[in-house]
Parts: structure tokens; sequence; C-alpha cells
């Protein structure tokens, strides 16, 4: 199947590739309809995205479509329907004080040598479902604020009524996954 806009912004995924050249900036995605299960397959693109406690019982999610685009190439598919996009979302406030107790937690842990390596986070999260042209123009700003940048962006989105409408999608300075 050749790429479908429409098809890739209502299931799809978007995982940046370590350059191995610094000229290159490449990116995989992912599209079609989204098939869950215990392990990966040989066919079709599949990415491990388990919950937090690896408690998932289905964290890979299978794409029967793929393919290798560079940034360029991304956001002109992105941008081949340049209506303007207006749309207000409402996001729950960050929870600071989950932050600052995970912050001091983890300090002590390194203190002590029990961690080497950690990384708190935080999210902001809204209720509402986002419209595909939306997702298509948040990408774009993504690919592009993050152009030049040591980040690597990524998401993986069902915005379909049997995935649950649910989706994730941002950037990150830690190499995800290279071939």
């Amino acid at each position: 199947m050749n790429f479908n806009l429409d098809v890739f912004l209502s299931s799809g995924c978007i995982f940046s590739l370590r350059p191995i050249k610094k000229d290159t900036d490449e990116f995989w995605i992912g599209w079609g309809p989204i098939r869950r299960s215990s392990k990966s397959e040989a066919r079709g693109f599949s990415v491990y995205s388990p919950d937090f406690f690896l408690e998932e019982s289905s964290p890979w999610y299978h794409f029967p479509f793929y393919k290798k685009l560079n940034r360029e190439e991304l956001l002109r598919e992105l941008r081949s329907d340049e209506n303007p996009v207006s749309f207000d979302l409402t996001w729950s406030s960050p929870h600071f004080e989950f932050f600052k107790t995970a912050f001091f937690e983890l300090k002590k842990q390194f203190e002590s040598g029990v961690l080497t390596k950690a990384v708190p986070i935080i999210f902001e999260y809204s209720q509402e479902t986002i419209p595909a042209r939306v997702l298509a123009h948040l990408m774009t700003c993504l690919l592009s604020q993050t152009n030049h940048l040591p980040l690597f962006p990524y998401g993986i989105w069902d915005l379909t009524d049997g995935g649950g409408v649910t989706g994730i999608l941002g950037a990150t300075p830690e190499v995800l996954f290279c071939l």
C-alpha cells in the first residue's frame, strides 16, 4: 500500500533513527489497523511499547504498512493538506509534587549507590480527542522544532474507536532504537 496520510493520522507511529552519518535524519513510520500481541512478528512493522511496570499482556503494536523517510519527506507528507489548524486543548496541570518527591527519592538512591541512572518525568494530559489534522500540525511542529537539536522524535497513536483513542507524541535525548 502506498503511503496514505489519512490512514497514518488515524493509526500510526513515528520513530527517529539514530543518524549513522551526521547529515542523515531518518524516521521509520508505520500505519494501518493496529494489531496488538504478546510477541514481535516477522511481517509488517512491530513496535514494543510496554507499560511502565511491564504488566501489559500485549505490549507489541503491529502495523501492516511501514516506510523509511527523511525529515523533509515526512514534513512534505504532513503538510500536503495545509488547511489552517485551530483547536484548543484543555490540559491537566503537571503533577509537580509527584515530580519533586520522585526527584528527591532518586537523589537519595544515587547518593547511596543503589541507582546510577534514572529519568524523572512529568506529563500533561488531555482527555480530548485530537482531530487528525491537529495531529498532523503537532507532528509538523515537533519535527520543525527539533531539527538540528540532539532530540529524537517519537510517537504512537490510535485515533480509531477500536483503539481506545490513545497516543503519545514527543522527543527524547536518548536513542530509542538504531539499526
